[in-house]
């Protein structure tokens, strides 16, 4: 289960992290080092994270992943992988995608023909110009961004391949290095490991096909293998992961817990699942950090002499802050506190979007809206009031008088009322209240004396008046509501109100655990609202506007609705 406490956190410290990236792309925009933040920033707005698979030509890359993943699914064999990436990533049904030289878009295949593309047999020297394959299946493995990797195995007749997997890993956010019992720890793999340690944030060391030896070789080989790991690395401790590949698919295969759990390969699973719940996205943000740093490192030749030097030295400390705090060296708090400039979503007219909800104004449940509740009762019911002003007003009777007694509608509504009805109408209904306007002015000419407020002003609005009735009617219909656990608990689950009616609800309920209770949602409520502006402007700056869902899109909009209120509900008072 995921905690949902912990991951709003995590979220918080990507968009936080992200707005340093913004306002530093910004700084260097006229520099070749944009470019390089802005894939940061497209990272950050995928969620993306590399589990990479590393490791000598034929250890079993290719065969530990179907194991993990429990299908027979990437091409194993003799020959080698192919100078490619293949990436295995969530998707709701199998499809395989195809990046080729030279090419724009994907070419999109039958996963039955992968061996075509990405295997030494079927891309001999990949002379098709592969770039990369990405393999999307619908896998529980694979939800909330995590792309499983694999890379061409080091030490093959293909000089090409090593080196396509030493490009791609400062592209990694965790290893797992894939060794063997066959020939343990050669010389290649040993200096692979000592390559890696700048790039490698986790490392998990697997070894695999000990279904090959017998108990006792296999312990000697399993602890020579870690005594020349941790003298390579310099670890004080190192756990391993001895697993059968081979036999672990087939186990899943054919549903044999016993099999699995000889296996090895349930261990190691287990510590994976563990890695991925618990320190996945710390992991992330670190590797995010890492990259950001040597950015800002490589900037401060650059700008030694420019006006910048002062803000790049500010972004610089505030990547240091975010790094010692997910490190555990200080709070976040901390590194919180040192962030700047924090930039708003952009707000296009053209975007807003219509009220979600539709229907009669008196709804039974008023905590069922997507919006404020009470906000949305005024909203519906003020449609109603001017529906019914429109065919009335331009008739003799109380409502005709009413208006002209009260000088018509106050400003903001002047404006809502003409959205509704036709010139014919407002040329027809004003010319009374015109002729009574021009009667006072001409008075206050002759008698030279101007007392012009009841003209200029309004405080007896029609509109005004019945919403705030409204209003006071649903206020006190939700604070009745709230003083019952059963309302309580619904209010828990609901959109909560929106800032000015949260306070007029709180002075109508006396009970201090009910108000606090309140306050604790409109909290949550405005946290969920931070994060989903924080991700409108990194995915819009990312130029990632596909990844944007509605909640996000329509952030901004219900971020004025919250402070102070739907438009449509608005009056003088």
């Amino acid at each position: 289960m995921v905690d949902n406490a912990s991951f709003r956190y995590y979220v918080i410290e990507k968009q936080a992290i992200a707005e340093v990236l913004i306002n530093l792309k910004k700084l260097v925009e006229s520099t070749g080092y944009a470019d390089p933040i802005q894939e940061l920033l497209v990272k950050l707005a995928q969620d993306r994270f590399n589990l990479v698979v590393v490791g000598q030509f034929k250890r079993g890359k290719s065969s530990l992943m179907n194991a993990i993943i429990g299908r027979d699914l990437l091409p194993t064999g003799y020959l080698p992988l192919t100078s490619a990436i293949t990436s295995l990533c969530y998707g709701p049904k199998d499809r395989a995608m195809l990046k080729f030289k030279g090419w724009m878009l994907e070419d999109e295949i039958p996963l039955s023909e992968l061996r075509e593309y990405i295997t030494e047999e079927g891309n001999p020297g990949n002379v098709k110009g592969l770039l990369y394959a990405q393999i999307e299946i619908p896998s529980a493995f694979l939800r909330r961004g995590l792309y499983f990797i694999d890379t061409p195995g080091i030490g093959s007749s293909r000089h090409e391949n090593t080196q396509t997997t030493y490009d791609f890993l400062p592209e990694a956010d965790a290893l797992i290095f894939v060794t063997s019992v066959e020939g343990p720890l050669t010389e290649t793999e040993e200096q692979f490991l000592r390559d890696i340690q700048k790039y490698q944030r986790k490392l998990f060391v697997v070894v695999n096909k000990i279904d090959l030896l017998g108990v006792d070789e296999l312990d000697k080989v399993i602890n020579y293998i870690r005594r020349e790991i941790v003298k390579v690395s310099g670890a004080s401790f190192l756990r391993l992961f001895p697993l059968s590949a081979k036999q672990g698919i087939q186990a899943k295969l054919i549903k044999d817990e016993v099999m699995l759990a000889s296996s090895g390969l349930k261990e190691f699973e287990v510590a994976l699942e563990q890695f991925l719940a618990e320190q996945k996205e710390q992991s992330f943000l670190l590797s995010i950090l890492d990259h950001s740093l040597q950015i800002v490192q490589s900037l401060d030749g650059e700008f030694r002499s420019s006006s910048n030097i002062d803000s790049l030295h500010q972004a610089k400390q505030i990547l240091h802050s975010f790094h010692s705090s997910l490190s555990g060296e200080v709070p976040m708090e901390t590194a919180l506190f040192h962030l700047v400039n924090q930039p708003l979503p952009e707000q296009a007219i053209k975007d807003l979007p219509k009220l979600a909800d539709k229907g009669s104004a008196k709804s039974s449940d008023p905590l069922s809206s997507s919006t404020c509740p009470i906000c949305f009762v005024q909203s519906k019911a003020i449609f109603y009031f001017f529906a019914d002003w429109q065919y009335e007003f331009t008739s003799a009777g109380d409502v005709k008088e009413s208006f002209l007694a009260r000088r018509g509608f106050c400003h903001f509504h002047t404006w809502q009322f003409q959205q509704i009805t036709s010139p014919q109408e407002i040329s027809t209904g004003y010319v009374p209240l015109i002729e009574i306007l021009l009667k006072e002015m001409q008075n206050t000419l002759r008698t030279e004396e101007y007392p012009l407020e009841s003209i200029i002003e309004n405080p007896f609005c029609p509109a005004c008046q019945f919403l705030k009735e409204i209003e006071g009617q649903q206020a006190q219909i939700i604070a009745d509501l709230l003083q019952t656990s059963e309302g309580l608990a619904r209010y828990s689950d609901s959109n909560g109100l929106c800032l000015p009616h949260m306070f007029l609800v709180i002075q109508k309920i006396h009970e201090s655990n009910i108000n606090h209770a309140i306050l604790e949602v409109q909290i949550h409520r405005f946290e969920e609202l931070l994060e989903d502006l924080r991700s409108f402007t990194l995915k819009r700056t990312a130029i990632q506007r596909g990844l944007l869902n509605s909640e996000e899109k329509s952030a901004w909009f219900r971020a004025l609705t919250k402070i102070v209120g739907d438009q449509m509900a608005y009056y003088h008072h």
